[in-house]
Formats: C-alpha cells, structure tokens, sequence
C-alpha cells in the first residue's frame, strides 16, 4: 500500500512538472515566434536615446533647398551665397520654438514637425511645413509642404498624428508684409505624403 501511494505521488509530480514545462517552452515560443504574436501591436518603449530633441532637428539635414542635394543646418542656421562675391544666397533656419514633437507615423515613436523658414535674398520669407521622422533616434527628412511667403505661425500641436497650424495668411488685398486672415489648418501624414485634411477660417 506504502509502495502504491509513492508510486502514484511520483506519478502525480512527474505529470506536473512535464505540464509546467510545456508552459514554459510554449510561453517562449509565443513571444519569440513572429507568427505567434504580431510584435508590432505591442507597445514600444522609447529609451531616452532613442528620442529626437530640438538640437539634433536644429542640426539635421534637410531637402529641396539646393540642386547639390541636402543641406545641413547648424545650430539652426545654413546659408550660401549665390557666387562667391555675391552678398546674397540662400538662408534656411529653423528656430528651436518651432520644433514640434508627436508621433506621426503610428510607429510608437515620437517625430518631428517643424517650421522651417528660408530666403533667397530678397524681400520674401518663405516658410514650409517639414516631417523629420524618428529613424532609431535619428531624424530623418521626409517631406515638406509649404506654407507661403510671410505667413506668421501663431501656434501648433500635434494630437493622435494630426498636426493642427494656427496661421495669419493673406486675405485679398493684404500686402505681403501684413497677413490679416486667421486660418486653422490640420496636416497628416499618408504613407511619405503629408496631406492637408481641413482649412477653416477663424471667426473672431
């Protein structure tokens, strides 16, 4: 009887040790396997050094300003006379207060809009809208969308990826030196394209 009751425990241990077993080579391969588990529906945790800040987009690269290819700013600052005795070129900034951050992209991973401002010497100062996405906690330009000459960026924020832009523009009549209409524009990004989803006027 003595024999049978161990033989049985022993039994009874073996089968819940095998079990404990299966569970845990089965939670392994859950996490481990790609077909197991959509990895990207987990959420990802940016570590400090994966985070863009103002600096690195204030000394990024940037396109669509000369036929070279890139230029890039430092400290927020390019510029590049026409020929070397000329005393005009092209000037490109980007002013740490116009660095925005949210994710864009639906990675996770918080990105860069920026209002980047540029001339060519003459009266006119042309401002554009720039995605810099996070590329491993490196910027990287994606697309600009522009935003007109002597326009005046009274604020924007990011929210769910949408980018809203509170703007004086140009009503009919005004200079270029004064816009007077208050807009509220809404951007986002569709695949590398940023789209303008609504325009409305503020009525004051």
């Amino acid at each position: 009887m003595i024999n049978f009751l161990n033989k049985k425990i022993f039994t009874t241990k073996s089968i819940l040790i095998i079990f404990f077993i299966f569970l845990l080579f089965g939670g392994i391969f859950y996490w481990l396997c790609p077909d197991a588990k959509n990895k990207s529906d987990l959420p990802v945790i940016q570590t400090p050094e994966d985070k863009l800040t103002a600096k690195e987009i204030m000394n990024a690269e940037y396109l669509g300003y000369s036929d070279e290819g890139a230029i890039k700013l430092e400290d927020g600052y390019y510029f590049k006379q026409w020929t070397p005795d000329s005393a005009t070129g092209l000037l490109v900034l980007v002013d740490e207060e116009d660095v925005f951050f949210g994710d864009l992209n639906n990675d996770n991973q918080e990105d860069a809009a920026v209002i980047v401002a540029s001339s060519g010497g003459g009266s006119g100062v042309f401002y554009e809208l720039t995605i810099m996405l996070n590329k491993n906690g490196e910027p990287f330009f994606l697309t600009s969308e522009s935003l007109g000459d002597r326009v005046i960026v009274n604020s924007m924020n990011i929210q769910s990826g949408v980018i809203t832009l509170n703007m004086m523009t140009h009503a009919s009549g005004d200079g270029l030196c004064c816009p007077s209409l208050e807009k509220v524009f809404q951007y986002q990004l569709s695949g590398d394209q940023l789209i303008k989803i609504s325009e409305e006027k503020v009525i004051n």
